[in-house]
């Protein structure tokens, strides 16, 4: 078992760094502007693929789930809003240890692994992407300098821009997806 396990992680190594070469061929066109504005675009690009992925990916299981808990959750705001107090109290508390918790948990860990999947798989990946390509070394290699930019002492690290970049992405895409609600017919 240990021999299948070290080929397996070898063989995904070998993934890895295959697709980080074929990465920087993609991005080399770019080089010109600089690794300052080609992270920010991955960042913009791996926040793009996450929100674009959280919009279409759905698992027959998911919506299951939320229909479930949707039901439960009625179901129990029905009981407590029960003329008689005591006996709507009774009866949600009974619908929370029938069915409410179980559902909820159900839906919640479902939502974690579409979570994990749709949005963090993407971000993470592209962060790895940038910790082996744009290292201090890489970046002095490829850009003459081994730092981004610098803040009166500090010098900025390409893991530190990304997140930057990511968080400004995040505010982009927020706010286009307002606008673009807010013209919706």
């Amino acid at each position: 078992m240990d021999a299948f396990l070290d080929t397996l992680w070898d063989q995904i190594l070998i993934l890895s760094l295959k697709t980080a070469a074929l990465l920087d061929i993609l991005l080399s066109p770019l080089s010109f502007l600089g690794p300052v504005v080609i992270i920010f675009l991955l960042a913009l690009a791996a926040v793009g693929v996450s929100a674009f992925l959280s919009a279409v990916y759905s698992t027959k299981r998911h919506q299951h789930l939320e229909k479930e808990f949707k039901y439960w959750f009625d179901l129990r705001q029905e009981a407590t809003n029960h003329p008689e107090t005591d006996k709507g109290k009774a009866m949600a508390k009974n619908i929370d240890q029938a069915k409410l918790n179980r559902a909820y948990y159900d839906y919640f860990f479902e939502g974690l692994m579409k979570s994990l999947l749709t949005t963090w798989l993407p971000i993470f990946t592209i962060l790895a992407y940038v910790n082996l390509s744009y290292n201090p070394e890489a970046l002095g290699k490829k850009f003459g300098s081994e730092t981004l930019f610098v803040i009166g002492t500090l010098k900025a690290s390409a893991i530190f821009w990304y997140v930057v970049s990511l968080v400004v992405s995040f505010v982009i895409v927020g706010i286009t997806k307002h606008l673009y609600k807010k013209r919706k017919p």
